[in-house]
């Protein structure tokens, strides 16, 4: 085998490895953090649904704000360390990027529960600031944990061991979530301080996970007490720009649940909070391949392996596609089955659920765009994309939701991730001559139709009468033996055929 050859192999040997581990975790997590939430919407009120949902909303902003752009700095320093065998700059990055980010953390920890009462003052729905203000207290201590927990398992990927990450972030957190709301909102009728409870105990979990797990993978990480000097200019000027690009994309893709329970109450976000739990799920697959594919992606941009890093790219965002297909169009076939799993599911949360399905293809069909921009040091970049993504968000939320509720924040929602996923793939052309689109995209496009249909066809004639969980199951099942069938009746590139049996083998 050529050395060409063998990088090659070793590329898609390492994405195959990587997902091995991050794709089951992902569905299993996926899974179970489903289970939370219906849980969670079960033992609690809509109204306490809804202000709880809305509390995540701002908690998940604040992580972003804590974690200062640098768990993708501890990616990107890592995986290049790693790659020309300099451990002392790995160490560094890992613990000069935990100290910031864990006092950043405390420090908002902090001003959140002194200012809850300001901030729930934002959300004038009646009765509904009291509650939002306990609520915040009680999540704020999440957000030092939560920086200990993301720093520790992204230098962990940095090295490329991806199970941390798996169990911490995807199995531990919602696993012990789960167990500890049946024991205190179930058993000990705690309601939501029980939910909230829950929640903080098990973000301390998943960040002592990541501690021992990096402690186990490179115990001088946590051992050498000195830090090693790192070159903080580029650490930062690296992370700065995506510590902006994360605060501006959770500001547009959770602005409308936020605009939709200040217009319209928290009874209206209760109601929209199934449809904004469900959303990851359409890209499950290309959450677990970006797991791999972002330290992959360094380590061949840092050796100047640029076709294959164009081909790894395209392999990924093929296996996306392919991936997602099934998951949003099953959910645009039976979105009442979907909606009718959660306790106190509503009607009118089926046609928003349709449209983030739908707004979602276009996102994963295009893949890790904005993972290829950052790791190849155009983090800057990503910026003009997301912040015009925001006003494409409020204009359409502040304009769609006083007439149309929930279906407004869904089509508000699914314009912004079209839009900025478009300008991304522009800005990738423009800058590296690079996209993601291949001939190989219409095999599952050209599978999906007639699966689409089969699908359609075994939910319209089951009864009315029949459970959720029965459609979603008959659908699903007609829907993907028609896919995969169609799938291998047009034939396996070679590529995808290399991925899938090294998938196999891990």
């Amino acid at each position: 085998m050529s050395e060409k050859e063998s990088k090659k192999g070793n590329s898609i040997d390492k994405v195959a490895t990587g997902a091995g581990v991050l794709l089951p975790a992902t569905i299993v997590g996926t899974v179970l953090l489903l289970v939370h939430d219906m849980l969670v919407n079960g033992v609690l009120t809509n109204h306490d649904y809804g202000a709880y949902t809305t509390c995540k909303r701002i908690l998940q902003i604040g992580f972003l704000i804590s974690f200062l752009g640098l768990e993708n700095a501890v990616i990107r320093f890592v995986a290049s360390a790693k790659e020309r065998g300099n451990s002392e700059e790995a160490i560094g990055a890992w613990q000069k990027a935990q100290i910031w980010s864990l006092g950043v953390g405390g420090v908002l920890a902090a001003l959140l529960a002194v200012f809850s009462n300001p901030l729930a003052g934002l959300f004038p729905d009646t009765g509904s600031q009291d509650t939002i203000a306990y609520a915040l207290r009680g999540l704020a201590v999440c957000l030092p944990l939560a920086a200990v927990r993301m720093m520790s398992t992204s230098a962990s990927q940095g090295l490329l061991v991806m199970w941390p990450k798996a169990i911490a972030l995807q199995v531990a957190w919602p696993l012990v979530n789960i167990v500890l709301v049946g024991a205190l909102c179930i058993v000990g009728d705690m309601r939501l301080g029980g939910v909230i409870l829950a929640y903080d105990v098990s973000m301390l979990v998943g960040a002592l996970i990541g501690l021992w797990s990096l402690k186990r993978i490179e115990p001088a990480m946590l051992r050498q007490r000195q830090m090693p000097a790192i070159d903080s200019r580029a650490l930062w000027s690296f992370a700065a720009p995506l510590w902006v690009y994360g605060i501006v994309n959770a500001a547009y893709a959770w602005v409308d649940h936020l605009l939709l329970a200040k217009m319209e109450g928290l009874e209206a976000a209760g109601i929209y909070g199934p449809v904004a739990t469900i959303a990851p799920l359409f890209a499950i697959g290309l959450m677990a391949l970006n797991g791999i594919f972002a330290p992959v992606i360094s380590g061949l941009h840092a050796s100047n392996q640029r076709g294959e890093m164009v081909r790894v790219y395209r392999v990924v965002a093929r296996w996306s596609l392919t991936l997602a297909l099934p998951v949003c169009l099953g959910a645009m076939l039976v979105p009442g089955a979907v909606i009718g799993i959660w306790p106190n599911g509503h009607p009118d949360a089926e046609l928003p659920l349709q449209i983030i399905a739908l707004s979602y293809i276009f996102p994963v069909a295009v893949g890790s765009v904005n993972y290829v921009l950052i790791m190849t040091g155009h983090q800057r970049q990503v910026l003009w994309a997301g912040i015009p993504g925001i006003f494409v968000n409020v204009g359409l939320a502040l304009w769609l939701i006083p007439d149309h509720g929930v279906v407004g924040a869904a089509i508000a929602n699914g314009a912004a991730l079209i839009f900025i996923s478009a300008v991304a793939c522009v800005q990738l052309w423009v800058l590296l001559r690079i996209h993601p689109f291949s001939v190989g995209m219409f095999r599952p496009i050209a599978a999906a139709v007639p699966a689409f249909l089969s699908g359609g066809t075994a939910a319209s004639i089951l009864p009315s009468s029949a459970s959720v969980f029965l459609v979603i199951a008959i659908t699903g099942l007609s829907f993907a033996l028609v896919y995969a069938f169609v799938l291998w009746m047009l034939g396996v590139p070679a590529e995808d055929r290399e991925m899938w049996r090294r998938f196999r083998e891990r």
